[in-house]
């Protein structure tokens, strides 16, 4: 290998390094935000359907066969990195404008607590990203701060979660 191929990997290597960091700390982060429940729990608000999760905030649907069993801690961080890694999947590299890697778990992270569906519908984050909505840092940090309500009340953890997140998104690399 030539040293020129040596760097190369060196550096491919020390960036996959950075990025399971990262992971790291967004896996600590769920795990302390959605709390592990081994048996399933509905977060349905009265008059909607159920929705059924369990481990660290894992949905389960209808179909799943196992919806009414209990989870052990060993599957529910299974589950939970395989979803985190879903968002993560979720999240392009480029929008209208080139993400860093803490900006892109940042945006996981969030899509993992409200879904894929509210972020791509319902954020004006997303519009902004994708250039729907002119791109604004800080109107961008004001707009992820409103995602701190439960039945229209703000809920302090939301807005902890919240403002880790943001931090995270504006981390310099």
């Amino acid at each position: 290998m030539s040293s020129s191929e040596a760097a190369i990997y060196a550096a491919e290597r020390e960036r996959k390094a950075q990025i399971l960091k990262i992971t790291d700390i967004c896996i600590a982060h769920i795990r302390k935000y959605e709390g592990f429940s081994a048996d399933p729990y509905n977060e349905a608000l009265p008059g909607e359907d159920p929705r059924w999760y369990y481990g660290y905030g894992h949905r389960i649907y209808n179909y799943d066969p196992n919806k009414h069993v209990s989870i052990t801690l060993d599957d529910a961080n299974y589950l939970m990195r395989t979803d985190f890694n879903n968002c993560l999947q979720a999240v392009p590299e480029h929008y209208d404008i080139e993400l860093n890697e803490y900006q892109r778990h940042a945006i996981a992270l969030f899509i993992y607590n409200v879904g894929a569906n509210k972020w791509i519908r319902k954020s004006t984050m997303h519009q902004m990203l994708t250039g729907i909505k002119p791109y604004d840092e800080r109107k961008f940090k004001d707009f992820w701060m409103l995602w701190n309500k439960t039945n229209g009340k703000v809920n302090d953890r939301l807005t902890e979660r919240r403002a880790f997140e943001v931090g995270l998104y504006f981390r310099k690399p």
